[in-house]
């Protein structure tokens, strides 16, 4: 359920990365894992305004 849902998360994330820069977001995956939570966060909080 957890992995399920991690992944669903990854998904948005990657497509509001995606929306928002028209970029791919291979790169983030060489990231340590903290850098990509705040740019995760980050990304989450720009969508909502």
């Amino acid at each position: 359920m957890s992995q399920q849902k991690n992944k669903i998360i990854r998904k948005e994330i990657r497509k509001a990365v995606q929306d928002d820069l028209g970029i791919s977001i291979s790169w983030i995956k060489y990231l340590p894992l903290k850098t990509r939570i705040k740019y995760a966060v980050k990304i989450i909080r720009g969508k909502k305004g």
